[in-house]
């Protein structure tokens, strides 16, 4: 009985301690924040679950809200990280941030189809924007944990044995009108689908310019050019 009412007035003060922060940065309601907490999974993980280093950053939220600070984008836990009056806090209800900025780079957080054994499901992730317009192109960052490790024959392999943390991305679109970004599928087919306004000046680029749909700055450069003449 006694530990429990000690655990209770734990994370009681520690609740208490948090809104305090969280108010003294104007923030309420729905823009709580929660600590953050290292997962004792990934100690072991070689490499960093970070996009960058700690960075001053700007959050915008949907209500004109502001924060300048530092930032940092957890790739691993999915989580944008912040410092407020020198704790660490996680956001946790990203729906309402219309965007962040790290380095110069734009961020926003959307729903996305997801797809698993031919079946569509509704998932939500950060996404960098690449091309802002009627429909914008943006770079999905998440990161995977892999064991450094092969196997040549069955006389013996090579690696270190160890798990390290591999960053890799994906390109998504996003209609104006359409609140969940889709994967986008390099095809000529396929990307002239996404353009059916202006399908035959996107032809004419795509020869014009030699575009290579497996080069992520030419899907890029393509983006730019339907969002210019849109």
């Amino acid at each position: 009985m006694h530990r429990l009412l000690v655990i209770f007035l734990f994370v009681w003060i520690m609740n208490s301690s948090l809104l305090s922060q969280v108010r003294n940065v104007n923030i309420t309601g729905t823009y709580l924040l929660s600590l953050t907490l290292t997962s004792e999974l990934t100690k072991s993980v070689l490499g960093s679950p970070y996009l960058g280093a700690w960075t001053y950053g700007e959050v915008l939220f949907f209500d004109s809200l502001k924060l300048n600070t530092l930032l940092r984008y957890n790739l691993y836990g999915k989580e944008l990280i912040m410092i407020i009056n020198q704790d660490t806090l996680g956001f946790v209800k990203p729906l309402n941030l219309k965007h962040f900025m790290l380095n110069n780079r734009k961020f926003i957080y959307s729903y996305k189809i997801g797809n698993e054994y031919d079946r569509e499901y509704l998932t939500a992730d950060y996404f960098e924007v690449l091309t802002d317009g009627k429909i914008q192109l943006l770079m999905n960052h998440y990161i995977d944990i892999e064991l450094n490790s092969y196997v040549t024959n069955y006389m013996g392999g090579g690696g270190d044995g160890r798990e390290y943390f591999v960053h890799k991305n994906k390109m998504y679109y996003k209609n104006e009108n359409n609140g969940a970004a889709r994967e986008i599928i390099r095809k000529k087919k396929y990307i002239l689908g996404l353009f059916t306004d202006k399908r035959d000046e996107i032809e004419n680029y795509i020869k014009r310019e030699h575009i290579n749909l497996k080069n992520d700055d030419d899907i890029r450069l393509l983006f730019e050019y339907y969002n210019s003449i849109s």
